[in-house]
C-alpha cells in the first residue's frame, strides 16, 4: 500500500515560508523565546534568524519583537501580523489537505482497501 505527501510553501521568486517557520512561530510564540524554539527544533540560532528576516523581506513585516536582556532577561514575542499568517497558513494547510485526502482517495480507490482495478490499454 502506498500514501502520498503534501507540503505546502508560500513563495515569490523563492519559498519563503512553509512548515518548518510555521512550527518555528508556533514554538516562540509559546516560548516566547528564538533560542529556545530554535533549540527544541535541533536548529541553530543564526539559521533560525536567517529564515525570519528572509521571510520578513519578502513579506514586508516584522515577524517578532525582541526584548533585550534585563533583569528579566531578554525574549522574543510573535507580532500579530505574524500571528494571523500562521493561522491563515494553518487554515490553508489544513483546507489542502482535506481536499487532496478526498481527492486521493477517488484517484485511487484500491488503496484504501476498495476493489482492485485493471488499467485499460
Amino acid at each position: 500500500m502506498f500514501t502520498y505527501s503534501l507540503k505546502v510553501a508560500l513563495k515569490n521568486e523563492q519559498r519563503f515560508w512553509g512548515p518548518g517557520l510555521t512550527r518555528l512561530m508556533l514554538l516562540v510564540d509559546e516560548s516566547h523565546s528564538l533560542n529556545e524554539a530554535a533549540h527544541t527544533m535541533g536548529m541553530a540560532y543564526s539559521k533560525a534568524w536567517r529564515v525570519i528576516k528572509n521571510a520578513e523581506k519578502e513579506l514586508g513585516f516584522s515577524l517578532l519583537r525582541r526584548r533585550v536582556g534585563g533583569a528579566d532577561g531578554g525574549g522574543s514575542e510573535v507580532t500579530p501580523e505574524c500571528r494571523q499568517l500562521v493561522n491563515q497558513y494553518l487554515k490553508f494547510e489544513q483546507q489542502l489537505q482535506q481536499t487532496a485526502q478526498t481527492l486521493f482517495a477517488e484517484c485511487f480507490p484500491c488503496v484504501d482497501g476498495g476493489e482492485k482495478h485493471e488499467i485499460e490499454r
